[in-house]
């Protein structure tokens, strides 16, 4: 058994980019919410995700003091409490317990929260740790896993899949060559046979990319590991999905690796991406409000509101500038959408927070189409629940930086062309949650508050120039922002509503258009409230 009873044991690393990447060979997990920053940015996260099991593999480099001989894991559990993102600094605490029972959990550097927690059990084997030659790295699948998406209600109890692998010397060269990254002033000793937590590494690919697939976020797995995992031996991870629940969105799927292992794992479905409206289904019930050639600069355009309302603006006469700082892909496909329909709008990649880019994006606006005369400030940094206590400065930071101070670099480099053009629009985007707060959002409450500020202050200083500065406040709209909330939630949300629903981005991208319009002529320092029939009563 193992020596050193309660005694704890901590290191320390850092997720890098190779490290993500080296990994995803390893397993063959490409999810591109993990691999890709234009996917990560129309996710709820707005940022790239770490694999959830490449943390774990730091497990190996934990030393205890123990007998002679070998050892191997025999069970393992994990529940994955919040997200690991690239970059974050990790430290992993194991504590020993009683004969060869361990518990661990990997908390995040700075701020202490804990990340993933379980336990686990080694037990002596006879087998040899095979160490590591100059083989050159090798992936664990010995089939190409094609990259699945299913919906909520695609899934049902009995669906089943197979992935053939075998844990090669390569696959070892690979893991120890991303646990030097992460530890690159340690030797590679391994604290236990590798052979068994390769082979559990399958269950990244198994929710990543096969069920439920791109849409997945992964809760939690619990395996008993019977007998050793043998080198090269050809095995089959063998699932099947034993539990759905629409309510939760979430399912289960019991696994089995030949005689060797046996376990499970949960995971839950995030809802698919909100397809918006094509252009010419909004071209169609769009009207002449004097907008036409007027010159539209919307922050945070790629998606949800942002785009609707480059689409209905563009729908209008006007020419759109679409901001985006990630999501290129899904920026051009909008733009491109517009173009062919006969509209205008060009996209422009800058970082809003940084004034000098801002400079550099409205110099381009102005030479490719003229002078701003309307802008919109829609972006916003994300809306993901964190506990006030386990707040730090730097979140609510990072959410100002967006909200209040991008909202602030845009309005003065555009306000000097509008006052030389005799007046402009700026509409900012507001959120009923400053009136009535949610629970567990503060950063997202403060930033919008400093832009409710904002709005009424510009408002009265340039009102002589006729520059009219309005909000428009929305109750919870559906698109990518709010994907992580449950459909239950936002079922009983609707269902409180007056209107029965809750707002779809065109209803808002309509009061945005309306008070950049001629229609609003003597309206400013005013909040448009688009709740259907909620309070906060103005």
């Amino acid at each position: 058994m193992l020596q050193a009873h309660n005694q704890a044991r901590r290191i320390s690393f850092q997720i890098t980019e190779s490290m993500v990447r080296r990994f995803a060979f390893l397993t063959g997990d490409s999810n591109p919410l993990h691999l890709h920053e234009d996917a990560a940015a129309t996710s709820a996260y707005r940022e790239r995700i770490v694999h959830g099991f490449l943390p774990l593999c730091f497990l190996l480099a934990v030393q205890f003091p123990r007998i002679s001989g070998t050892w191997r894991l025999r069970s393992l559990q994990a529940k994955f409490l919040k997200p690991v993102f690239l970059d974050d600094a990790l430290t992993l605490e194991v504590h020993m317990q009683e004969q060869s029972g361990f518990s661990w959990r990997i908390l995040n550097h700075k701020s202490q929260e804990s990340l993933i927690e379980g336990k686990g059990e080694i037990e002596p084997s006879e087998a040899r740790i095979p160490i590591a030659s100059d083989t050159p790295e090798e992936g664990l699948l010995k089939d190409d896993v094609q990259e699945r998406t299913y919906a909520m209600q695609e899934i049902q109890e009995g669906m089943a899949n197979t992935m053939r692998f075998a844990v090669s010397q390569g696959a070892i060269v690979g893991l120890q060559l991303l646990l030097q990254e992460g530890l690159p002033d340690e030797k590679f000793s391994p604290a236990f046979s590798p052979l068994e937590l390769l082979a559990l590494l399958m269950c990244s690919p198994s929710v990543g990319m096969v069920m439920p697939g791109t849409s997945a976020t992964l809760y939690g797995f619990e395996v008993t590991i019977h007998e050793p995992v043998v080198l090269n031996a050809p095995y089959e991870f063998k699932e099947e999905v034993t539990f759905v629940s629409g309510a939760t969105h979430s399912i289960k799927k019991e696994f089995t690796v030949g005689s060797a292992i046996r376990g499970f794992i949960t995971a839950g479905v995030r809802s698919p991406r909100v397809h918006l409206s094509s252009f010419a289904d909004i071209q169609k019930k769009a009207h002449d409000m004097g907008l036409k050639d007027k010159v539209v600069l919307i922050t945070g355009a790629n998606s949800g509101i942002g785009a609707t309302c480059a689409m209905l603006f563009a729908a209008l006469g006007a020419r759109v500038a679409i901001n985006y700082l990630r999501g290129k892909e899904d920026a051009e496909n909008l733009s491109e959408d517009i173009r062919k329909g006969g509209g205008k709008a060009l996209c422009f990649q800058a970082d809003i927070t940084n004034r000098e880019q801002v400079r550099a994006m409205v110099e381009k606006i102005n030479e490719s189409f003229g002078a701003v005369d309307v802008l919109v400030n829609n972006a916003v940094r994300d809306f993901l629940p964190k506990d006030f206590l386990s707040t730090q400065w730097e979140d609510i930071q990072r959410d100002l930086d967006v909200v209040v101070k991008g909202s602030v670099h845009c309005s003065q480099e555009v306000i000097p062309g509008m006052i030389k053009a005799g007046g402009g629009r700026i509409i900012t985007i507001g959120t009923v949650a400053t009136d009535d707060p949610p629970s567990r959002h503060s950063k997202y409450v403060i930033a919008k508050s400093g832009l409710v500020g904002l709005t009424r202050a510009l408002a009265v200083e340039y009102a002589r120039q006729n520059i009219f500065v309005n909000m428009v406040v929305p109750s919870m709209v559906e698109t990518d922002l709010i994907a992580h909330i449950p459909d239950g939630f936002r079922k009983k949300i609707a269902e409180e509503s007056p209107l029965g629903r809750y707002a779809e981005p065109l209803d808002v991208a309509r009061a945005v258009v309306f008070l950049a319009s001629d229609y609003a002529s003597f309206t400013t320092g005013q909040k448009i409230m688009v709740t259907g029939g909620l309070a906060p009563f103005l």
